[in-house]
């Protein structure tokens, strides 16, 4: 499994401000294949009529348990993964809310993108 953690070193020091594409792609150049691979298993299991909700306590785990087997340190930056899929064609939103007992509980909502 190929994981890249490199960002071109040219955009962090050349003095010119970065382009959003240029932001977008060093965020996928740094996010381990592996995540995107986790968030895809869940979308298969919940996509239905263009729609899929993807629970954070069903997903994160996924992502630890493949952070161990390649000796990766788990980082939130991995849940960040909106912008990957808007680039894709889907529509997503993340949202948190409280579960009454102090603990986040949060959510991934993909929409397929309508064509124009």
């Amino acid at each position: 499994m190929e994981m890249t953690h490199q960002v071109k070193p040219e955009l962090l020091t050349s003095g010119v401000p970065a382009t959003p594409s240029e932001i977008l792609s060093a965020k996928i150049s740094a996010m381990p294949n592996f995540v995107i691979d986790c968030f895809n298993t869940c979308l298969v299991e919940q996509y239905h009529n263009g729609y899929a909700t993807i629970k954070q306590d069903v997903v994160e785990p996924m992502i630890t348990k493949k952070c161990k087997e390649f000796n990766v340190p788990f980082s939130l930056t991995f849940l960040d993964i909106e912008p990957f899929y808007r680039n894709k064609g889907w529509n997503v939103q993340y949202t948190r809310k409280s579960n009454g007992a102090g603990r986040p509980v949060g959510k991934f909502e993909f929409a397929a993108k309508q064509p124009k």
